[in-house]
């Protein structure tokens, strides 16, 4: 690829401002509603919600307290609450200006990720201008890199679909092989910490495939690194890692999160178009297409590989390599745990490796992988199309159609956009709010928990701190809290409420069905702490999030209650042996509560539909107090157990157990401290017992979420 690549030919195709207006074209389409009406309409009410809130936060503490960043109003009462999710910052540097001069997060939002694609595209064909001279081949590889079935499934998760940052690197890396000087380095190493602080996911992609890049791109171009050119490199690398390491630190000091790592793909991913595509009537159909390269996408890239084979050695043959490499990795590590093809599992996949060594248990939706494939192939595709449009005439046809064909193989019907209400009328339902923690109630059901991403997007308006959201990991509690005032209003939820030092209770009607809506807004009269402010509802149009017709109320501090006695004198754990009741129980690891290693627990499974109970038989017979078990944050019984207690030689007798509000903030306070197990005590005046029983009938019309039990506790005094 030499000196007839770069001739100025072809159509008008060819040239930037046109190439610049295509990719931004397309980015409208791939946006669908929210592009086309960008000031009040996003992706969804789940994710994109949350990451609006993200980019208006940093906007907001950038010109207030800049040194506070990670301080956000998010997760009441949790410190450091952006450390729950990414923190966005390079995206949120792009769209402050407009974020700052309209106050409307959903219009930032929708900028973001518009400008995510046309850069992503503009950058990739920056990379394969200067590789081949090309301007028809950079032109495809921008498309084939920003518009595809990847960034149409992510389009609404802002920092998934922020690419362009890898070309940029490339483009260095290249330079800096050639002419090893530290602004190159420097160059690549700024790149790849704006890739890396673009989302967490990115930074660790390339960590990992950062030291291939630059042994290939030596070994491609034959040469050899010298003294000065890896001085230069570790120089630069220092540097770049200054603000990674600065915006990652909060991270690190509230702990990396563990999650359940999603499976993989199906390798017959990378062959399936999403249904109602193109490509879909010919080809199987049984994934989202996010992982399909299309069939002129693919030809692309095997003629690109085909050109590698006759490239001389130098960049473009460095580049080739690359491509390769990253396309191979990202294709292998999206696999997951166990590589799958076609429904049949074939062993481990080289992701078991890489989260046996590496603390990466948070990249828990292993298909994003995917997005290293996304690179390599666009590369491929570039260097490929630079060697097939080298005639005038037929690259001119060929250009043309490969820009229609490209993104329309590539395309379909996704179904987002939802519509909210203008900016103005949401400033109006939260307009003069007192300042200190404020709760919207009542809470979308969990069956509807993305919607709890409205709370912190809503508090946009406001900036007071707020309670329940949803985001990528959560603070330990805020599940059992998120329960607690589900329930609202009743004495649990009023009474925690109230020792949060909440002030402000913003109640949305229509939240409740027609049916509850006049009774729950009656029983709010029946707490004297809740004292309603005078203030007229706005009137807004129906929305997904039901609001309009608010009611506010401000909460008063409720009366202290004496503290509840600490549990003392534990059971061994070989004085106990616990034994299913029911069913549903099931004997499977019940040994598990009892082994006092929180990591192994026993689960009820998928969700709460049915009836448990344990009956736990102590050897020999002795005085007890109080019982206790410890569960995860995130995965406790949705309903206080029932108690029965046996005497020794007696019959079994039922023992009350109410869940009262100081229990209920005891529970939630442990959680507060930091603890990740959620533990429950169960009081209980002293006695003799020869056996006990422990009853969670969950049996509720929608099943909540499955619960585990890692351990199961006894104690034989209970001391103020």
């Amino acid at each position: 690829m030499s000196a007839e690549d770069s001739r100025p030919s072809g159509p008008f195709l060819d040239r930037p401002l046109v190439a610049a207006a295509l990719f931004c074209a397309l980015a409208v389409l791939w946006m669908g509603k929210s592009g086309l009406r960008p000031g009040d309409t996003i992706a969804d009410v789940g994710d994109p919600l949350h990451l609006a809130y993200i980019l208006a936060w940093n906007a907001h503490q950038l010109v207030t307290s800049p040194l506070r960043l990670f301080d956000a109003n998010s997760f009441y009462p949790w410190g450091q609450s952006l450390a729950f999710a990414d923190h966005l910052l390079p995206e949120s540097l792009m769209v402050a200006p407009v974020l700052w001069a309209t106050g409307n997060p959903v219009l930032g939002y929708n900028l973001a990720v518009f400008l995510g694609l046309v850069m992503s595209a503009w950058f990739m064909r920056w990379l394969i201008m200067e590789a081949t001279g090309n301007p028809k081949a950079a032109l495809l590889s921008g498309l084939v890199y920003a518009f595809n079935g990847f960034t149409l499934v992510e389009a609404n998760r802002v920092q998934v679909i922020h690419l362009q940052w890898w070309p940029v690197a490339l483009v260095f890396l290249g330079r800096f092989v050639s002419e090893p000087s530290f602004k190159w380095a420097m160059g690549l190493g700024a790149a790849l910490a704006l890739q890396g602080l673009s989302g967490s996911y990115y930074l660790a992609f390339s960590a990992l495939i950062t030291p291939f890049w630059i042994g290939l791109a030596f070994a491609g171009s034959a040469r050899r690194p010298t003294l000065r050119a890896a001085r230069a490199l570790a120089l630069a690398a220092v540097l770049a890692c200054i603000p990674v390491v600065l915006l990652i630190l909060p991270y690190l000091i509230r702990g990396l999160p563990r999650a359940r790592v999603s499976g993989g793909v199906d390798l017959i991913a990378y062959m399936s178009p999403a249904p109602g595509s193109l490509w879909s009537s010919f080809l199987s159909v049984d994934s989202l297409g996010r992982e399909f390269k299309g069939v002129a996408g693919s030809g692309l890239m095997a003629m690109g590989l085909i050109a590698l084979v006759r490239t001389r050695p130098g960049w473009v043959r460095a580049l080739g390599l690359i491509a390769i490499a990253t396309l191979l990795v990202g294709v292998a590590f999206s696999l997951g745990d166990i590589v799958s093809v076609a429904g049949t599992a074939y062993g481990p996949g080289p992701q078991r490796l890489l989260l046996e060594y590496l603390p990466l248990e948070g990249l828990r939706h292993t298909p994003r992988f995917n997005a290293l494939a996304v690179l390599g192939g666009a590369v491929l595709a570039g260097l490929g199309a630079a060697r097939f449009l080298r005639s005038t005439r037929i690259g001119a046809f060929a250009l043309v159609a490969l820009c229609v064909l490209l993104p329309l193989e590539q395309w379909s019907a996704t179904g987002y956009g939802v519509t909210l209400p203008k900016t103005a009328d949401l400033r109006a339902v939260y307009r003069d709010l007192p300042s200190g923690p404020v709760v919207d109630l009542p809470l979308f059901p969990v069956r509807q928990r993305r919607y709890w991403a409205a709370y912190p997007f809503l508090s946009t308006f406001h900036w007071n701190p707020v309670l329940i959201g949803r985001t990528s990991f959560y603070p330990p509690g805020h599940e059992f809290l998120a329960w607690l005032l589900g329930s609202f209003p009743d004495a649990r939820s009023v009474s925690v409420l109230s020792r949060l030092a909440v002030r402000t209770v913003v109640v949305h009607p229509r939240v409740w069905t027609e049916e509850e809506r006049q009774e729950r807004l009656d029983r709010i009269g029946d707490f004297p702490q809740l004292v309603r402010r005078p203030r007229a509802p706005v009137s807004l149009a129906p929305s997904p999030l039901e609001l309009g017709d608010e009611v506010y109320f401000e909460l008063g501090r409720g009366s202290e209650s004496p503290p509840l006695c600490a549990p003392s004198d534990e059971v061994p754990a070989d004085g106990l042996v616990v034994f299913p009741m029911g069913e549903e129980t099931g004997e499977n690891e019940l040994d598990r509560t009892l082994d006092r290693e929180p990591a192994t627990r026993w689960s009820s499974g998928a969700d709460q539909s049915g009836w448990y109970g344990f009956q736990v038989q102590l050897r020999p017979a002795r005085r007890l107090s109080a019982v206790a078990i410890e569960t995860p944050s995130d995965r406790f019984p949705r309903v206080w157990p029932s108690l029965e207690w046996r005497a020794p030689g007696g019959a079994w007798t039922s023992m009350p157990t109410e869940f009262s509000p100081d229990l209920a903030w005891e529970t939630l306070r442990g959680q507060l401290d930091g603890s990740r197990t959620l533990r429950m005590v169960v009081r209980f005046p002293p006695r003799e017992v020869r056996a006990f029983r422990l009853i969670f009938p969950t049996r509720t019309p929608r099943p909540a979420p499955g619960f585990e039990i890692e351990e199961l506790r006894a104690y034989g005094e209970c001391r103020f």
